[in-house]
């Protein structure tokens, strides 16, 4: 029996899901204009800087994996909480990094604390959200995820020329992580009282899998678009470090604003629309960008950020009982297909050159629109009864 639509807002899990994303965007945002200094500093190929890339995946695709149990014991508050200390730990080793190794193992906190922190953000906000209003809810949260990334951006951009150590930028996050713990212990706690949900299932349909690979394509390409990005300007187009992480800085704002274009504007009604033109606007550019020579076109990417919460509001509608299992089954196989395009593009980098293995992200982002038509396909044999 499915469970009756949510009418009010629980604005508790609603803040604490904004705060937490938007401290996580800055240690996921960091890392791929970090790369370039990072890899100076310890002298390390492209291959080696892309291991840094899949251990912070294979860590987060088995955290997030855990949280399906965590969610199933714990209060959102307990999780949340957890997931904060991790990035404690975070800014506190990366003080410690002076090689390879310690490297691997800021790698395994980074993982952590990002893919914990994004999969209890998306979890707490539809949690809180009315089902009518879960698309603006999420597109509103993951517009902090794009105002977390360009003020971490713009800091490295920042640090980078005021001569910085680059890992006091992992430090900076502290002070977020510690107010996040505090609003959790103490104002989250009229959040606990919500009525109850069922436990995450394990089991998938048909039509879940389909979605399930069709957020771990798409996160894959944006992941490697906005990872590898400063290291292309950098390695191709002639940029220095500074500049490539301030044109970071400007194709997460681009990513931002259409995010709270959709927080302002989106209604169900629109979201086909938003989808497709969330997926097209992306491949086109990189097209523009990337075969025609124009740089400055990939910033004009960032359009793909409406993509991932409409999607994600629409699938809660579409499978009420079963969101938040499909949910974290994405969040898990997203981490795993994302570690495995980033060392891909880090090993064609060293083989190929950057400009040959940028074509990763953008061979991902045309596979997620393809995707993404079947799923529009399978929805519409579902609605129409031909599909179980």
């Amino acid at each position: 029996m499915k469970g009756a639509p949510r009418e009010r807002i629980l604005w508790p899990f609603l803040l604490a899901g904004y705060a937490t994303l938007l401290v996580a965007a800055h240690f996921d945002s960091i890392r791929g204009p970090l790369l370039p200094p990072v890899a100076r500093e310890l002298h390390l190929e492209y291959g080696e800087s892309a291991w840094f890339l899949a251990v912070c995946h294979a860590t987060a695709t088995g955290a997030t994996g855990l949280m399906i149990a965590a969610l199933n014991r714990w209060p959102e508050r307990r999780v949340t909480v957890a997931t904060a200390l991790v990035g404690c730990a975070c800014a506190a080793m990366a003080t410690q990094v002076h090689g390879f190794a310690g490297l691997m193992g800021l790698a395994v906190l980074v993982g952590a604390t990002i893919s914990t922190m994004g999969a209890i953000a998306n979890v707490l906000v539809l949690e809180g959200s009315p089902d009518r209003m879960r698309g603006r809810m999420l597109a509103g949260l993951h517009a902090m995820y794009g105002f977390g990334s360009m003020l971490a951006t713009w800091s490295v951009g920042a640090a980078l020329r005021a001569g910085i150590p680059w890992f006091w930028l992992y430090v900076a996050g502290l002070p977020g992580l510690l107010g996040l713990i505090a609003f959790a212990l103490y104002g989250m706690k009229k959040g606990d009282t919500r009525e109850a949900v069922a436990p995450h299932s394990a089991k998938l349909s048909g039509s879940q899998v389909l979605v399930v690979a069709l957020i771990s394509v798409y996160v894959a390409g944006e992941a490697n678009a906005s990872i590898w990005l400063s290291s292309y300007l950098v390695g191709t187009a002639g940029y220095g470090e500074a500049a490539a992480a301030s044109a970071t800085t400007v194709y997460f704002g681009v990513l931002t604003a259409v995010r709270v274009a959709c927080f302002l504007l989106l209604t169900p009604e629109r979201e086909v629309l938003v989808l497709v033109a969330a997926l097209a606007v992306p491949v086109a550019a990189f097209a523009g960008g990337y075969l025609g020579g124009q740089p400055q076109v990939l910033l004009l990417m960032g359009v793909f950020g409406a993509f991932y919460p409409v999607f994600l509001a629409r699938v809660s509608r579409r499978f009420p009982d079963q969101w938040r299992s499909v949910a974290i089954w994405a969040m898990t196989i997203q981490q795993l297909v994302t570690g495995l395009g980033e060392l891909a593009v880090g090993k064609a980098a060293d083989a190929f050159g950057m400009r040959n293995a940028f074509l990763v992200p953008g061979l991902l982002l045309a596979a997620a629109f393809i995707l993404l038509l079947l799923y529009l396909r399978d929805e519409v044999l579902s609605s129409s009864g031909k599909i179980g």
